[in-house]
Formats: structure tokens, sequence, C-alpha cells
């Protein structure tokens, strides 16, 4: 899933637990799947964390569960497994970006790189990782010591 690279950037700065997300777009998902959270700043892919879903919820439940009115106004509501949350992180995966695989019926299975540069308008509508990139952003991810969720 993308943030915007102004709401990454506020949330990393604020030192946020990464333990919610909002969407419109995560209807389709469903307790116990993986969110990668992603931005982009000048062409560059950076992951954020991940997210394991504990619930999926409307927002005034989302509010009430996390006893707040300050959200993201959406559809659906991410909150993580207790047992998974930690801190976003900032990691450049530039390097991995080109190797990032996604399930598609149309055939758009990868990031076009022109120039070696993401557009962020590639990750604007949520994509389905295959298992292999999946393992590879953990991978990344754990290598870099930052351990995130």
């Amino acid at each position: 899933a993308y943030w915007k690279r102004e709401t990454a950037d506020r949330e990393l700065a604020a030192g946020t637990q990464l333990r919610h997300a909002a969407s419109n777009q995560f209807g389709r998902l469903k307790p116990g799947d993986n969110v990668w959270l992603a931005t982009v700043r000048a062409g560059r892919l950076f992951l954020l964390g991940r997210i394991v879903v504990g619930e999926i919820l409307p927002q005034h439940a989302a509010q009430r569960r996390l006893e707040t009115t300050d959200l993201w106004p959406a559809d659906f509501h991410l909150i993580a497994r207790d047992d998974t949350f930690g801190r976003l992180v900032d990691l450049d995966i530039q390097h991995i970006a080109a190797a990032l695989r996604f399930d598609s019926p149309t055939g758009k299975d990868r990031l076009n790189l022109a120039s070696n540069q993401v557009d962020a308008q590639q990750l604007r509508a949520m994509r389905l990782l295959t298992a292999s990139s999946a393992k590879l952003l953990q991978q990344t991810m754990a290598r870099s010591g930052q351990s995130g969720t």
C-alpha cells in the first residue's frame, strides 16, 4: 500500500507506532494478511514497514478502538495484530525495486523503472505482491537491522 511522501515523513518524524493504516482500498483484505507500506521520494522507493492485519474496521469503530477521533478518513481501517506492531522504518529499497513482482492478470507484474526511477502513480492502487517478493522485502528489512513489525 502506498503512503504519500508527506504522510510518511510526518509519521516518521513523530515516531509513530505502526499499528494502524487507513484506505478505501482495504476492503478486500482479511485478518492475517500482510500489508507492506511504501512511499516514493525523488523517484526512489522506500519501505515504511509491514502490518499484519488483526482487524478491519469502519471509521467510527476504528476511532473507538484506537481511542482517537484524529484518523485519516477512509472506509476501511486496518488494526495490526497486537503481537506484530512496531515502529515505522525508513528503508531505501530502490536496489530491489526491479526485482519486485505483483500478481497481475493483465501482465503488469512489475514496476516500470524509467530512468531507474519509480513513478508513485504505479503504487496508488493497492497491488498484491508475489510470495517471493514479500519474502524479499522481509529479508531486506531484516538485513537492514530495522525490524519494523
